[in-house]
């Protein structure tokens, strides 16, 4: 059985990596490869390549290029997960043509969707999830961006007419769960190996799976209630996939002038997510 760390050091092209990953692969634990190379030139890519066909399908690697861990320096970061698929709903017309989103009075959370809602002809409307309710049931808006989970959770299946959904949602947005660094350093050993067995990726999972849950029970709820789902059409979808590649694009380029690569970063997240 291991330690807890295990240091494993050598010349460049030594065999550091193929040792450490035989180390790892005798243990009955989950296969974790975190990935902090990037691939700058042809000779590098290669090697990347031959690294992660030598791991196999039995390793998650983890390409960490945009240092993310220090956006939460300070504390110990518990899990990281996203909420279902973010869908339009709204109790005015079904979403046929990008011209049908104008003048639509809907309720965003900010940020990216704001601005692809605004772009989209939205008239974009700000307020706590818990004023949705209010504002769709006296008619102060005409929608809200949600998940599915939502149209139950906050009892709006009544007042939603039509919910348009995007494949792989029309936004998702990250949540995460941290500690206080110093009370996690005076945690006991025991303490701190309790907590991290229900962290990281089985938080992750438990979550997604309870997130899941809820939306199908959104789902059942709003369509017991007469709600119309259906799939964005595709003049439709087109509009939105080029506001967010667009969208996408200026992130990317912000992002390199800060020295990371952004594009890089997404497009490994989703070869994750498939």
């Amino acid at each position: 059985m291991l330690s807890d760390t295990c240091l494993v050091l050598g010349g460049a092209a030594s065999g550091k990596s193929a040792f450490a990953e035989n180390l790892v692969e005798r243990q009955d634990a989950p296969l974790v490869y975190i990935a902090s190379a990037q691939a700058w030139d042809a000779e590098m890519r290669a090697k990347i390549d031959t690294h992660v066909a030598r791991r196999g399908p039995r390793w998650r690697t983890v390409e960490a290029p945009l240092d993310a861990a220090a956006e939460h320096a300070g504390t110990h970061l518990l899990g990281l997960w996203v909420h279902g698929p973010g869908m339009f709903h709204n109790s005015l017309r079904q979403i046929e043509t990008p011209e049908d989103f104008q003048g639509l009075k809907v309720r965003v959370p900010g940020g990216y969707v704001a601005e692809l809602a605004e772009e989209l002809g939205v008239t974009t409307q700000f307020m706590g999830p818990g004023d949705v309710y209010e504002k769709m049931s006296t008619g102060v808006i005409d929608g809200v961006t949600f998940p599915a989970e939502a149209l139950k959770a906050f009892n709006l299946s009544q007042h939603v007419k039509y919910a348009m959904e995007v494949p792989g949602g029309l936004y998702n947005t990250s949540w995460f769960m941290v500690m206080n660094e110093d009370r996690w350093n005076d945690l006991s050993e025991e303490d701190r190996a309790a907590i991290s067995s229900v962290s990281g990726a089985m938080l992750a999972k438990v979550a997604g799976q309870v997130w899941n849950t809820a939306d199908t029970a959104g789902l059942e709820d709003a369509t017991a209630k007469g709600v119309t789902f259906y799939a964005a059409p595709a003049p439709v979808l087109n509009r939105v996939q080029e506001i967010a590649a667009a969208k996408e694009a200026a992130w990317a380029e912000a992002v390199a002038a800060q020295g990371f690569d952004g594009a890089a970063a997404l497009a490994a997240l989703r070869e994750q997510a498939k």
